[in-house]
């Protein structure tokens, strides 16, 4: 069964998924911490991880040399309640290497997103992010 839409938290998830993936596609990705709660719980091909841990990825990712652009779509809202809203969505992810020069960029993942988003003041933050393959794609040179 669906839950009722409900424009505010619609919003509020696809507002925060956005900026979850300009931050990463625009080497922001260390501030990520800023829109998540203490308590955090990241699941990723990476394993899972507390807040330091998804604070200690996102660091190195934001040093990386590629290039990554992430398309969210198929944002639903799973449970709305007073102080947290569960979502999911599908993510997909191209890449671009340094040595990759201005080309096509393939498609390398497409990921099933599932969180949770806790109020905190007037805003909500990631409580919990699970990111699942649904499919990987090799990169063909």
């Amino acid at each position: 069964m669906s839950v009722m839409v409900n424009p505010l938290a619609q919003s509020a998830v696809g507002a925060m998924l956005s900026e979850f993936a300009y931050r990463v596609d625009n080497g922001q990705a260390a501030s990520l911490v800023e829109l998540c709660t203490e308590d955090l719980l990241f699941e990723s091909h990476l394993g899972v991880a507390d807040l330091e841990g998804f604070r200690r990825h996102m660091t190195e990712r934001q040093s990386a040399a590629y290039t990554t652009r992430h398309c969210i779509g198929n944002v639903r809202l799973v449970s709305v309640a007073d102080e947290k809203i569960e979502a999911t969505a599908v993510m997909t992810v191209t890449r671009l290497e340094p040595d990759e020069g201005e080309g096509v960029r393939e498609i390398r993942a497409v990921l099933d997103w599932c969180s949770t988003l806790a109020r905190v003041g007037a805003d909500y933050k990631f409580k919990s992010v699970s990111l699942k393959p649904f499919s990987v794609i090799e990169h063909r040179k």
